[in-house]
């Protein structure tokens, strides 16, 4: 799809490594989560990406309230230079970390081919990022990111809490 590249984008800026937005607000500024991150997997839903955070019962709420937080401020805020820089580097690493292997390329090869892409996809991407601006990044995010979709798991006494502070956004 035409957004795809974008959407890659912005998933990378939100939640992947120790410098993406996620890792920063939940765990360095506000130390609530073992562990967050974003995944955008190639598939034909409507879903953008994956987030996931994983918490403690008495944090959950803070939890749900600044992934929410993050997923608006991705929203409707434009990403500066150096953002959109850092994250073009992280997708790059990404890219070369998952080719490591003659078994992931040929693992990638395959998925390219289900997905009927070509086999130089990947190097292909690393070019035309060169050409994405925060405002192409911008007009995506709003596009997309319109209302979340929750699903969450743990003691239904915080499940109960969660899903009423959900139901009023």
């Amino acid at each position: 799809h035409e957004d795809s590249l974008s959407l890659q984008l912005l998933c990378c800026y939100l939640g992947s490594g120790m410098t993406s937005l996620l890792f920063k607000t939940l765990r360095e500024e506000n130390g609530v989560a073992y562990e967050v991150g974003a995944h955008h997997p190639p598939k034909g839903f409507n879903s953008p990406f994956i987030i996931h955070a994983s918490t403690s019962e008495d944090k959950s709420l803070l939890t749900l309230e600044l992934l929410y937080k993050a997923w608006i401020d991705l929203s409707s805020r434009m990403l500066s230079e150096s953002d959109l820089e850092l994250t073009r580097a992280k997708f790059i690493g990404q890219l070369a970390h998952c080719s490591q292997t003659a078994g992931q390329r040929g693992e990638r090869i395959a998925q390219l081919i289900r997905l009927k892409l070509p086999c130089n996809h990947d190097n292909t991407a690393k070019e035309r990022i060169k050409d994405i601006r925060p405002k192409n990044l911008q007009d995506v995010a709003t596009k997309y990111l319109k209302k979340p979709w929750l699903s969450i798991c743990g003691p239904k006494s915080s499940l109960d809490s969660l899903t009423r502070y959900w139901s009023q956004l």
